[in-house]
């Protein structure tokens, strides 16, 4: 388990992680790398699938294809209900798993 940290720059929102200089740029080159190597996907889940789990997904469709991305809706929670995180998880043909 390797673990990435936003929210570190006081003078920017980081909704996303890869708003975050330091650990954005890693995180691309590390997945891009391990998707390279095949069979690999990348699981996300967050506090706030409205705000910061919804802006990271874009943020993560910028590098890596819908196929490797998964969506762990049932350990995210959102302000609106889960709304707009499904909404684009449909729009983008993303695999999520949601639980009872």
């Amino acid at each position: 388990v390797i673990y990435y940290h936003k929210g570190t720059e006081s003078d920017k929102e980081e909704y996303s992680i890869f708003n975050n200089t330091e650990d954005g740029q890693v995180l691309v080159n590390q997945i891009s790398e391990l998707i390279d190597k095949g069979g690999v996907s990348v699981d996300i889940c967050g506090i706030a699938g409205d705000y910061c789990v919804l802006e990271t997904l874009k943020g993560l469709l910028q590098f890596v294809s819908p196929r490797y991305v998964k969506v762990l809706t049932q350990y995210t929670a959102s302000i609106d209900g889960g709304e707009k995180l499904m909404n684009f998880i449909k729009d983008n043909n993303l695999n999520y798993k949601w639980c009872c």
